[in-house]
């Protein structure tokens, strides 16, 4: 398949996506990915596209469900920008998928399925959580509701962005380690000083916001630390 029968293709299997499975509107379907509420009109109507094509590779398809996921949750977050150039990369990345032999794919289908369902899982926990919040009316339950909705989120974002990588067979580099080093140094100021022993309280719901506080600054630096550790380690072997 050329590049423009995929694009065309994939182009209306994420604009069908959207519509049917994560009801966004076939307008902001459109105005994401570039083309008129007529054209995707089109997509939803079967009239363009080789979807069924698609649909009968379980690798290519799970590709095409990560950049809806993504784009459906970019929409509902309210952003009002084209999609069209990260499509076009996706359209790229699938060619050369296509091109390749089975035993070369990073991930097998199984565990594929099992990251996209962690992804919607995760999704589905920080609309829970923010909904919850905003019915709550103890500022504390909400902060802690909302964080716990940021949470999620994130950890969204991060399987999100893993399994486009790892699917797109481009292994990350890190370059530029004078930004991990300044990073690590602001990391290790927050993290001296314990505001679960700072600020006394006996109120729950204080002592757990406080400790997820601590805990996330530990994280961040045993997380830098670490990175650090193992960059350097690799720079010096090579």
């Amino acid at each position: 398949m050329k590049f423009e029968e995929l694009l065309t293709a994939v182009r209306s299997a994420v604009a069908t996506t959207l519509v049917r499975q994560h009801n966004i509107r076939p307008s902001d379907a459109a105005r994401a990915l570039g083309v008129s509420p007529a054209t995707v009109t089109q997509y939803l109507k079967g009239r363009t596209g080789k979807v069924e094509h698609l649909r009968r590779d379980p690798a290519l398809w799970s590709r095409i469900e990560v950049f809806s996921e993504e784009v459906a949750k970019g929409i509902r977050f309210g952003l009002t920008r084209s999609w069209s150039g990260e499509l076009e990369e996706l359209v790229m990345d699938l060619l050369r998928e296509m091109k390749a032999s089975p035993h070369q794919r990073p991930l097998e289908d199984s565990v594929r399925f099992r990251v996209l369902k962690r992804i919607e899982l995760e999704e589905r926990s920080a609309a829970k959580a923010l909904e919850l919040a905003s019915k709550s009316d103890d500022p504390l339950l909400s902060m802690l509701l909302r964080q716990i909705a940021s949470d999620s989120m994130r950890h969204a974002d991060i399987l999100t962005t893993l399994l486009r990588t790892l699917e797109g067979g481009t292994p990350s580099q890190v370059r530029d380690y004078g930004v991990l080093r300044e990073m690590l140094a602001f990391e290790e100021q927050a993290e001296s000083e314990n505001l679960s022993e700072l600020i006394r309280s006996d109120d729950p719901l204080v002592k757990a916001l406080l400790m997820s506080v601590d805990l996330d600054e530990r994280k961040h630096e045993a997380l830098l630390r670490e990175l650090m550790e193992a960059l350097t380690g690799k720079r010096g072997t090579g």
